[in-house]
């Protein structure tokens, strides 16, 4: 750590003293998704160093992190007071910070998708929003809609050469 033009060795231990939260995985558009939410309260002792000085390090910090969160919300609370406590903090801050990320990549690793069995074997990928996929052949397909607007189209001539006179959007008559 450095402070004041002067450097500082940190040694610090971590004591977990609870874990609170849960942890899922979710597939969404074929991907899978690890989410958490947790709230971790961890004693921390050690010693900080500097020159000739060495102070006894000790506290608490309370760790709130979710999945959506940006940064964690943390609360510190030290035994004594340091004037180079905004260092510290983002030191130990930036320890918890990288053991946690460990955490979520073996998280992340443990959901792995299994093949899949019974109902859901047989399922194929579905296109996403935004996505077109274009049909020739079949119900839906581009070929059926064609002949279906020409049969309709032939029936509108048929029955305007029966009836002529303007072109009516309903089939009934206004006089």
């Amino acid at each position: 750590m450095h402070y004041n033009n002067q450097d500082f060795d940190v040694d610090v231990t971590l004591e977990i003293k609870s874990i609170e939260g849960d942890a899922w995985t979710n597939i969404r558009k074929g991907k899978k998704l690890t989410c958490f939410n947790y709230e971790l309260k961890i004693d921390f002792s050690g010693f900080i160093a500097g020159g000739s000085n060495k102070w006894d390090l000790g506290g608490k910090v309370e760790y709130e992190i979710a999945v959506d969160d940006d940064a964690p919300e943390t609360r510190f609370a030290f035994k004594q007071r340091y004037p180079f406590q905004p260092q510290l903090q983002k030191a130990i801050l930036g320890f918890i910070t990288a053991k946690f990320q460990i955490f979520v990549k073996e998280l992340s690793e443990k959901g792995e998708t299994k093949k899949k069995e019974g109902f859901a074997a047989n399922t194929q990928a579905r296109i996403q929003v935004g996505q077109y996929q274009r049909y020739d052949e079949g119900p839906d397909g581009v070929a059926a809609l064609q002949q279906t607007a020409e049969k309709y189209s032939e029936e509108r001539r048929r029955k305007e050469d029966d009836n002529p006179g303007k072109h009516l959007h309903c089939d009934v008559k206004t006089h």
